[in-house]
């Protein structure tokens, strides 16, 4: 369609995602609607009818806070349809494709569609999904990551590399398990791996401004300033004793790249450094950035909700580009989240 057109329905929305060619929708009545492609069941409308044009309503009556869906196919990542959502009492619930029994609640169902309750009691502030790809049509292997409302980690379904953060390879584990070190978390990021080597990097940020890293480490992507360990099955304190406010993270092809913002208003880069996308200055693809560099610039940089991506000094007169990233994606190194306006000031 060349023009926008109103979603059908008449109802009114307070949150809206998709992935693939999947659509789910939160109504400011805390309702979950799901539209376009069904398979494996990931709409939640308890049907296994191909696809929907118009949103249908997710099954089971809950109030929804959260919804997240990984939807992807094709060469590299084979067919993973999935669907994550939090109500608004902090449980969790998955369906759609659970072909690899790495859902939140043990069980042989190789797919469900409709919402199941992960299991554990836990009260949940958000989960984020991660998938590390196989080849041809064979499913991708999922892994969750969960922080609870008093900042707990947990962590469930594929674990290769150590990359669940439990201590060991064992996978997959069906059911949310406390990460190691005992971490009070803010913020927790799992980089997708584009290759059908199983390579994943997770890092995390606590309450008191340390990262920590584990999983893959072949280009520095655990920021230990060193290559010698491939991977960390428990996490690890990124060196160079920083504090950061937040952090972001992308998947390359083997090579998961992170930054973190300093409260001082720096950021930094480590781990995979393809075409040079940590900004560090260099051009160190294979070998990447095993420790925490800064970005080159001297810029300053805030999050979104100080509603200003960065300070530079600029001319009058003159312009200058802006490149924005895809929202709610984590592409960086920021990322706007979506929904979320962006305001832009000249301080002249």
């Amino acid at each position: 369609m060349s023009s926008p057109v109103l979603v059908v329905g008449g109802l009114k929305w307070q949150f809206v995602t998709g992935s693939g060619d999947v659509t789910f929708g939160i109504t400011t009545s805390g309702a979950l609607y799901a539209w376009g492609a069904n398979t494996n069941g990931v709409l939640g409308v308890n049907s296994q009818t191909a696809a929907f044009s118009s949103p249908v309503l997710v099954v089971g009556g809950l109030t929804w806070a959260s919804i997240r869906t990984d939807c992807n196919s094709g060469t590299f990542n084979g067919t993973l349809y999935t669907a994550t959502g939090i109500t608004s009492s902090g449980a969790a619930y998955q369906w759609g494709n659970n072909s690899n029994l790495a859902f939140g609640f043990p069980t042989a169902t190789t797919a469900f569609s409709s919402p199941v309750l992960v299991v554990g009691g836990l009260t949940w502030a958000s989960i984020i999904g991660n998938q590390s790809n196989t080849t041809g049509s064979a499913p991708g292997q999922a892994s969750w990551f969960g922080i609870t409302t008093s900042g707990a980690l947990y962590a469930w379904g594929y674990n290769a590399q150590g990359s669940l953060g439990l201590g060991n390879t064992t996978s997959p584990v069906s059911s949310p398990t406390a990460v190691l070190g005992s971490l009070n978390c803010l913020q927790v990021l799992a980089a997708d791996s584009n290759s059908n080597s199983g390579f994943a990097t997770v890092c995390a940020l606590t309450s008191t401004g340390q990262v920590y890293c584990w999983g893959y480490n072949g280009t520095g992507n655990c920021g230990q300033n060193s290559v010698s360990v491939a991977s960390y099955s428990s996490p690890v304190l990124v060196v160079g004793g920083l504090t950061y406010q937040e952090i972001f993270g992308i998947g390359q092809t083997q090579n998961p790249s992170f930054w973190g913002l300093t409260i001082a208003g720096d950021l930094y880069g480590w781990g995979g450094n393809t075409l040079g996308v940590l900004g560090t200055g260099s051009f160190s693809a294979g070998v990447g950035v095993s420790s925490p560099t800064v970005v080159t610039g001297s810029i300053k940089w805030k999050t979104p909700n100080s509603q200003t991506i960065l300070q530079v000094p600029v001319t009058p007169g003159t312009s200058y580009p802006i490149v924005f990233a895809y929202p709610n994606i984590g592409f960086g190194p920021y990322s706007i989240p979506f929904g979320q306006q962006l305001q832009i000031e000249y301080d002249g």
